[in-house]
């Protein structure tokens, strides 16, 4: 700090009072660290607390209890700005000071184990939270009123570290009994209830009691906002847990809307590099991400990412959590190998700091198994469902929407590599497990009706697909609201459905349907739009709207020529649909180049079956040329199809 600063003034001119350690010195310090606090200069009262210690150190009247005392102060603030290494640090001085003066069964040891949980308890170091919380039960809770604030303040420690274990009742029952305290001595409005009220509320949301959970933080929030300033922490708190009940429950665009009102007190009550302002940032992009607003999350989710990094260190769970979302936000854009980067660098980090059956790794091996569906790398995605399922296989904190959907992602996975038997049981299996907890209207249901219907279009199951269709739709018509992603995947399918069943109008209203969600995701010239370009071309042509299919099949060809990994089946698939529409147009100078380009394929094409397709094909072109009259070139077609049909013929007996 420089001499001639303000701040330095200030300390100088309180250390003028006397000597090095002269009570006056210090009594100075601690007015000029306490006014700085009330003036809202946290950092600048941190910096004279930090003075404060210094001159007490050097101080031969100070005891070693004093000493501990001004360090438990500085803890404080140190917490407060997001400095949990510095905080921990003076909280281990202080209870270093106590021990050597053999003050180890006195109120400020329990208090200050009190603040070292709370410490452990943020970094999530929850073996020595329970350690410090221990401890400082065992001096209070018997010793002291049931009603003290230490022994409250013990209580929700130890609740709060409950919750982490997923021992819900055993943490109900705490925070509910600090609740009744607290209204017993402060009334119903007192800003002390906020904190209970909130712990309680995440108790229930937990425990998928949202109706409970919404009572509890609207009544946090109501006292909150009428007892606090608009820009206090604990606003922010309630807000915070009233956008996790809303997005829980499937109400997206209200979590969004918590969420940034949350990050707007935040940034203006803590530091910028509180961990709470990252979390709130990582909840926020999350919402985002499951709406599809890719772009919108990404700066977000950066900036956690740096706050966490310069809190916590490179490798964190928080850091590893942070990394997973930026990979799905990379997944919805498309951009495959970063979102396979950042999946794998979290999984490393998380396999190094949690033991086995882990929630959380189990959460990341279904994400890598949707980015390795994504690269069409089917053995990969089935790899690493099967391992999402493994973790949760005897996990602690596993709860069953955890394991519902590690089973989801299992059966779209089994769905995609052909196991029609295998993934219509995993699904099942899914769809119990939702409606055993009551889940009549999870977001998740949605999508296990809708992969049951993709396992039956691909059993070619016509009549089964239609009816976990429209279960799907159902489902989703309950949601509070539905998401783009959700409802543009429901929409193929739909429209897939239909196209079996031969309803070309509904094919076509449900393509436009699915077209208008994609691109408001991922604008006009990505290469997820294909199949539904190629559908509504389908359905234009099936109800003789030839003229306004082109457009569609021109996008398709274009998109299929940009896509990474593409085939020479997916590119012939439209420049078939391309020619056959010339074809079916008399537009025969258009045609001979499509058609020259589908012989060039069937050249190149090394698959019998994809080979035996597209001469079928060319087959129906000869014959869409002799309706019309053009036989010559009926003729040279034909013989073209013959030639190749026989040299491919030739080359399979000799592999064979």
């Amino acid at each position: 700090m420089p001499e001639d600063s303000p701040l330095w003034q200030q300390i100088s001119a309180a250390r003028a009072h006397g000597a090095t350690g002269d009570p006056r010195v210090l009594k100075s310090l601690q007015q000029l660290a306490e006014s700085l606090l009330e003036e809202g200069r946290l950092a600048d009262s941190r910096t004279a607390w930090d003075a404060l210690i210094t001159e007490m150190d050097q101080s031969a009247e100070a005891t070693l209890p004093d000493r501990a005392v001004v360090r438990m102060q500085a803890a404080s603030l140190c917490m407060r700005d997001g400095d949990l290494t510095t905080c921990g640090s003076r909280l281990q001085e202080a209870v270093a000071l106590l021990t050597e003066d053999h003050a180890d069964t006195t109120i400020e040891f329990a208090q200050a184990h009190n603040q070292l949980t709370e410490v452990y308890f943020a970094q999530e170091r929850y073996a020595e939270a329970w350690d410090a919380a221990r401890r400082a039960a065992a001096l209070l809770i018997g010793q002291l009123s049931d009603d003290h604030a230490d022994v409250l303040r013990t209580r929700n420690n130890l609740a709060a570290l409950h919750l982490t274990q997923r021992e819900y009742v055993l943490a109900e029952r705490l925070f509910r009994r600090n609740l009744i305290s607290l209204e017993r001595m402060l009334g119903g409005d007192d800003p002390r209830l906020i904190a209970p009220l909130h712990n309680l509320s995440v108790c229930q949301r937990q425990q998928r009691r949202f109706t409970d959970a919404e009572i509890s933080s609207q009544r946090a929030l109501h006292i909150a906002q009428t007892g606090l300033t608009p820009n206090h922490p604990l606003v922010a708190q309630s807000l915070m847990e009233l956008g996790e009940i809303r997005c829980t429950t499937g109400a997206w665009s209200q979590g969004e809307r918590y969420f940034r009102n949350a990050l707007a007190v935040r940034r203006m009550s803590l530091s910028d590099k509180h961990p709470q302002v990252a979390r709130t940032l990582r909840l926020l992009g999350d919402v985002l991400v499951r709406r599809g607003k890719w772009a919108e999350a990404e700066p977000l989710l950066d900036e956690a990412l740096r706050i966490l990094e310069a809190v916590f260190g490179p490798r964190h769970p928080q850091v590893a959590l942070v990394l997973c979302s930026q990979a799905r936000v990379y997944l919805g854009r498309g951009r495959l190998a970063n979102a396979d980067r950042l999946a794998q660098q979290a999984l490393a980090m998380q396999e190094e700091l949690f033991p086995r059956r882990d929630i959380l790794l189990s959460a990341t091996f279904r994400l890598l198994a949707q980015i390795a569906l994504a690269r069409k790398e089917n053995i990969g995605a089935l790899r690493h469902a099967s391992m999402a399922v493994r973790e949760l296989d005897g996990a602690a904190d596993a709860n069953d929407v955890d394991v519902a959907l590690a089973y989801l992602i299992e059966g779209e996975t089994l769905c995609v590599a052909g196991e029609a038997a295998l993934a219509n049981a995993a699904l099942s299996r899914a769809a119990e497990i939702l409606k055993t907890i009551g889940e009549y209207n999870h977001p998740e249901l949605v999508t296990t009706y809708r992969l049951r219907a993709q396992v039956a279009l691909n059993c070619r199951d016509w009549d089964l697909a239609a009816r976990n269709a429209r279960k799907a739709f159902a489902v989703a018509e309950r949601l509070p609201e539905r998401t783009a992603p959700d409802m543009a995947e429901l929409a193929g399918v739909l429209a897939k459905s239909a196209q079996h069943q031969a309803d070309y109008a509904a094919v076509k209203s449900f393509s436009e349907q699915e077209l208008a969600l994609r691109e408001g995701l991922i604008g006009n010239d990505h290469p997820n739009l294909r199949g539904a370009l190629i559908r509504m071309g389908d359905a234009l042509i099936a109800l003789d709207r030839a003229a306004e299919a082109e457009p569609f099949f021109r996008r398709a060809m274009t998109l299929t020529e940009r896509m990474p990994g593409v085939t020479s089946k997916e590119i012939a698939a439209c420049v078939e649909r391309l020619a056959r529409l010339q074809l079916l147009q008399q537009n025969f100078q258009e045609f001979r180049p499509w058609m020259q380009r589908a012989l060039q394929l069937m050249d190149k094409e090394s698959d019998p079956q994809t080979t035996a397709r597209t001469a079928e094909t060319l087959d129906e072109f000869v014959g869409l040329l002799q309706t019309a009259g053009r036989m010559d070139e009926a003729m040279r077609l034909a013989e073209e199809v013959a030639h190749r049909r026989n040299r491919h013929s030739h080359v399979l007996g000799e592999l064979l």
